[in-house]
């Protein structure tokens, strides 16, 4: 009888802890799908700014859809919203589903990548209103980018850059080297090599890049 009850009550211990286990599997994947729908829209709301910034600065004279379409299928905003996608899957926490993204998305990548010549990293923090202008030989790296970030083409940041804030322009052939952070509304001219820290609202040109006017914030 002892040996029957025991057998029994560690049945019973062993379903509950099987139920706990699945209730908490249950959880973490429910927690998973709704941090990944939240990361979608979030996604989605960030590709219509790219959007709407890249009809503006690659389409002033055209309205209508047409103007939406032409955004939509330039080269320099299908590399912003390969890396939107990409930047979504690595964020995803749900197993088999995540890795199967994340091999489209590097197929994406690099078909992307040798049709642009540019390259996002899929880590990289970046606002919205992203735009690549004119593609080709355009390295960003794996740090922080405020909103609305203008690149031209050949733009390359080092990869150590400690961050860049909002509304910052970077010129044709523009360089970013060593451990510099650049402020908020900064333009940086054409083939400038930034070695320093920029200030807010400032405009540098140059090799090395200098400072060649300052708003003043009064």
């Amino acid at each position: 009888m002892r040996g029957s009850f025991s057998r029994g009550a560690f049945g019973v211990q062993s379903a509950r802890r099987e139920r706990d286990r699945i209730g908490a599997y249950l959880f973490r994947f429910r927690l998973s799908a709704k941090l990944a729908e939240r990361g979608a829209v979030r996604m989605f709301d960030h590709i219509k700014a790219d959007l709407a910034q890249a009809r503006a600065a690659n389409h002033k004279s055209m309205s209508g859809p047409g103007a939406w379409i032409w955004s939509l299928f330039h080269l320099g905003t299908s590399a912003v919203i390969v890396y939107r996608f990409g930047n979504w899957v690595w964020r995803l926490r749900i197993p088999i589903l995540r890795e199967l993204l994340l091999g489209l998305y590097f197929v994406l990548k690099f078909v992307n990548q040798m049709a642009t010549g540019v390259n996002i990293p899929v880590s990289a923090e970046i606002g919205p209103g992203l735009v690549v202008h004119t593609w080709s030989g355009v390295y960003l790296p794996n740090c922080r980018i405020g909103r609305n970030a203008y690149f031209q083409h050949g733009v390359v940041v080092n990869y150590r850059c400690k961050g860049i804030g909002d509304d910052v322009y970077f010129g044709p052939g523009a360089k970013v080297i060593r451990e510099v952070r650049i402020g908020d509304r900064v333009r940086i001219g054409a083939n400038a090599v930034v070695t320093r820290d920029l200030p807010d609202d400032c405009t540098a040109v140059g090799v090395p890049a200098r400072i060649v006017c300052k708003k003043s914030t009064n």
